[in-house]
């Protein structure tokens, strides 16, 4: 049986998450980058990135924000 994609290690019953743990990735992932709003405002970076209309440093301002906001939100 495949682990869960959460990061458990747990086994699931054939999908990628056991029950709900699809959501503590969400959330875990949310936290490293700062929370939800600079998570979408990631991923509209990369794909205007990879639409060819954002230039690579503003794909390397962008991740280096949400970093510095994820970091920055765990201290406190």
């Amino acid at each position: 049986m495949p682990a869960c994609e959460c990061g458990c290690g747990a086994a699931t019953q054939g999908g990628s998450f056991l029950p709900g743990h699809d959501q503590t990735l969400r959330a875990r992932l949310e936290a490293q980058v700062g929370g939800l709003l600079s998570m979408r405002d990631l991923v509209g970076v990369m794909k205007r990135y990879e639409e060819g209309k954002a230039p690579t440093e503003e794909l390397e301002n962008a991740v280096r924000t949400a970093l510095v906001k994820g970091r920055s939100a765990r201290r406190a």
